[in-house]
This record gives structure tokens, sequence and C-alpha cells, in this order.
């Protein structure tokens, strides 16, 4: 009988995941720039909103990272340590990060301090973001 190999996941800790946020928020200002000048409103408002809502869940269940994130070698696992299903996704990016924001930002400030370095929207959607 074959021995079930157990893979220890390496977190991503604050700073990192800070780091790549950065690196996403140019991203999104690059593109938020093209929309600015590519589409007339009421339009470009329309455009605008998906781009900001639409970036971080498409990235997440496509690719596991957004670009901030593949630029450092991590990517957002499940708790299995398998690919994010679309549930998982929405509710990460846009209930847990909400709430993770609304409380003077402790829930993002909580990944320097848990032991697994989830923030609580790690922990309202059971991922962890891991040094891939």
């Amino acid at each position: 009988m074959a021995k079930e190999k157990k893979t220890k996941l390496d977190y991503a800790g604050f700073f990192i995941r800070l780091v790549a946020v950065l690196l996403d928020f140019l991203v999104l200002a690059i593109i938020q720039r093209f929309v600015r000048f590519a589409f007339r409103p009421p339009l470009k408002g329309f455009v605008s909103l998906t781009v900001s809502l639409g970036y971080a869940p498409l990235m997440l269940y496509y690719y596991q990272a957004t670009l901030g994130k593949m630029a450092l070698k991590l990517k957002v696992v499940s708790e299995d340590n398998k690919k994010l299903e679309v549930f998982q996704v929405l509710l990460r990016e846009w209930i847990g990060k909400f709430l993770s924001f609304l409380v003077l930002f402790l829930g993002f400030v909580w990944i320097g301090l848990d032991a697994k370095k989830q923030g609580w929207h790690d922990k309202i959607a059971r991922t962890y973001t891991i040094r891939s």
C-alpha cells in the first residue's frame, strides 16, 4: 500500500502579498487609463467598473493568481490545495475583502498575525496564498 504524500504549503506572508497587490494596482491603473481614453460616458463608467470588479476574480479562477501574484510566484489555493471554485473566488474577492477592508483594514493586517498567513477573506473563503 502506497503512502499518501502530504505536501507542506509555503504560505505567503503579509509583505510579499502587499507587493503583489501594489503590482496589481499598477496593472489596473494602466488598464483604467486605456479605458478613460477609449470609451465615452456612460460606457466608460460601465467598462471601468467591470474591469475593477472582474480583474481579480477572473484571474484567480483561471490562473489561481493575479498578474502581481504571478510576478512574485504566488498562487491562491483552496484549503485542500486545489483550484478555486467560482463561489470561493467571489466570496473571497467581493465579500471577504470588503469585510477585511471595512474594519480598519484589520482583515488584511491579520495575515501578519495568523500562523497560516490567512486574512479574513482567506478564512471566509477557505483559501491560502502560497509560494508556488
